[in-house]
């Protein structure tokens, strides 16, 4: 009998195409971290940072008589400190001994699964913090629309409830739920499959009494939560909220910290938007200011309302061509890198609300740091050996962690101003 191919199969080699790179099917975009500089000082103890701001500086003015008239009552100037510390994130990663093992060296694997997990996982945690940044100061990064339970152990959750939908997810991560209240947790699960294009979430546990409203929050928190319970981002510093607190002041009682907005009320994006929040920001601070090129204002924004202001140029232009017809034409208006609002370079990012654009004066916005982002070190080790349920044996897996100390500050509130509920393009694949 001829032998088969089947019997030949020990002695074949297979193919293994991976000169060019791994495709890696996923998401760790950076764009607000990228653009957030560190504050160029000592590091943050877990004492308060003090921020002084001068918030008014008052004096009288009226007119008088100079032949022994009254001059008047007198005051002068209003300093207040805002002040913020550092909360500590962490990210835990771990690989087995065989997968260790088996890709030790050229002989074994296209790459060692060591370097390769200590890699990727600082990618995932930038992009697991910038997600963050975006948000309210709560740790909320989505709000559940619907719930089904696809199997026994599986829910999935609908999110098109607010504008972030499913975009602050990704694969592997741990999640709580809260009510809408931010009062009752729920329970906890893992991120195991995401929809992007229905905007599904689906996650390892079924956890009781989950209802439409409630939001999902990060890993970790506890308790009842507060716009203070988390890392302060985009929407904490850029909030035209006249209560509650910001950096520990009072909105009540200081008019000058709260931001600027300009209520869109779920219309499409026009240019009398853009340019009235624009002069919200000359309007607080004055021309000087907004001239200036120290503020480092940019529009911050997600694609789905860059495309709808480049609908806006779409439907007024005229494309003018020579006669022999063989200039190359592109409708879209050529790299987004160039697009600016009233000469405000645009930045994009899919981390950014659906249904706002900020216009950020980035020279007012920084982090302090209570530790730079790195591996979690005892003595010179940042690798460490499981142990079984006993607390004795030992597991053959290895795990780290990556750990950083980071809250976010903006110095100045009325530096910026935002376009809000403003409606996703129809159409849209966002």
């Amino acid at each position: 009998m001829a032998t088969v191919e089947a019997n030949v199969t020990p002695l074949e080699k297979e193919l293994i195409i991976y000169e060019k790179g791994i495709p890696e099917l996923l998401e760790v975009d950076t764009p607000l971290l990228s653009m957030m500089d560190k504050e160029e000082s000592d590091p943050a103890s877990n004492r308060p940072t003090r921020i002084p701001l001068l918030t008014a500086i008052q004096g009288t003015f009226q007119q008088t008589t100079i032949d022994g008239g009254n001059l008047g009552a007198t005051s002068g100037p209003v300093w207040n400190v805002a002040t913020l510390a550092p909360y500590y994130y962490t990210g835990g990663y771990s690989y087995t001994t065989l997968a260790k093992y088996a890709t030790t060296g050229m002989a074994r694997g296209v790459k060692s699964v060591t370097g390769e997990v200590m890699r990727l996982s600082i990618e995932q945690y930038r992009a697991a913090q910038d997600m963050l940044m975006n948000t309210a100061g709560n740790g909320v990064v989505g709000t559940i629309t619907s719930v089904s339970t696809t199997t026994l152990t599986n829910d999935t959750y609908t999110l098109t409830t607010d504008g972030f939908k499913e975009e602050l997810f990704y694969i592997g991560q741990n999640i709580q739920v809260y009510s809408s209240n931010l009062v009752t947790n729920r329970g906890t699960a893992n991120v195991i499959a995401i929809n992007r294009v229905t905007h599904v979430i689906q996650v390892s546990a079924t956890i009781g009494s989950v209802t439409a409203t409630d939001v999902i929050v990060i890993g970790g928190l506890s308790g009842t939560l507060t716009i203070q319970s988390s890392l302060f981002g985009i929407q904490y510093h850029q909030s035209d909220a006249t209560s509650g607190l910001w950096l520990n002041l009072n909105r009540a009682t200081i008019s000058n910290i709260v931001t600027p907005s300009v209520n869109a009320a779920s219309s499409t994006l026009v240019q009398s938007f853009i340019r009235a929040a624009l002069n919200r920001i000359r309007m607080n601070l004055g021309d000087t200011f907004f001239r200036s090129e120290e503020n480092k204002l940019v529009a911050y924004m997600h694609p789905a309302q860059a495309d709808s202001y480049e609908g806006l140029a779409i439907t007024i232009s005229q494309i003018f061509k020579k006669p022999s017809g063989s200039e190359a034409v592109d409708l879209m208006f050529g790299n987004e890198d160039n697009m600016t609002m009233s000469n405000v370079p645009v930045r994009q990012s899919i981390h950014q609300d659906r249904t706002r654009i900020d216009f950020l004066s980035m020279g007012f916005w920084g982090r302090i740091v209570g530790t730079d982002t790195g591996f979690y070190r005892v003595g010179d080790r940042i690798l460490f050996p499981a142990y079984g349920t006993d607390g004795v044996s030992l597991v053959s897996q290895e795990f780290f962690y990556i750990v950083s100390g980071v809250q976010i500050f903006n110095r100045n509130p009325l530096s910026g101003s935002y376009i809000k509920s403003l409606l996703v393009p129809a159409g849209s694949i966002y």
